[in-house]
């Protein structure tokens, strides 16, 4: 995050000829990965580009988003489709090419982990609501490897047991 964090300081800078030498000096310094590598080269295109009136900055914006982060599209589908089974961070790792939370948690704002509880959370509670289901069929429905952990972690999060949860809607 340096590197990004150190170009947006950067493209504040009064002129081309200090943005380039600044950056030089910090890729020099600091060699950047692939993907930083890819992500600086569209970083520079678009400011090189937003620098002249009329340019079609917005289409490379979007086109970096697109390109950058469709691992990660990757392992959210994957989160989505595959919730009610047991996860393991390897395979998602291994399907999104990326490392298990890192990049994970910039985009998302959680760890895989705490993504996975959300979607686990949030389909329990739509079958508490929307079923007459047992809260422990509920519970390994949603994913939940046993009772317990399922009871644990919805009080956690909704400050009410599951059961009192049914009873209060």
């Amino acid at each position: 995050m340096l590197i990004c964090d150190n170009l947006f300081i950067i493209i504040g800078a009064t002129s081309i000829y200090e943005n380039i030498k600044e950056l030089t000096n910090m890729l020099i310094h600091n060699p950047l990965d692939k993907r930083l590598q890819v992500e600086l080269q569209w970083d520079l295109a678009v400011h090189f580009l937003s620098i002249h009136n009329g340019s079609h900055a917005d289409k490379f914006i979007k086109a970096k988003y697109k390109t950058l982060y469709r691992p990660i599209h990757g392992a959210i589908d994957f989160l989505h489709e595959n919730f009610k089974l047991e996860i393991d961070l390897n395979d998602l790792a291994n399907v999104s090419g990326v490392s298990k939370s890192h990049l994970f948690k910039f985009l998302t704002g959680f760890t895989p982990h705490q993504y996975l509880l959300m979607l686990r959370l949030n389909y329990a509670q739509k079958l508490l609501i929307e079923t007459d289901l047992s809260v422990t069929t509920i519970a390994f429905k949603a994913g939940f490897g046993s009772l317990s952990t399922f009871e644990r972690v919805f009080k956690k999060k909704y400050k009410i047991t599951a059961s009192s949860f049914r009873t209060s809607i």
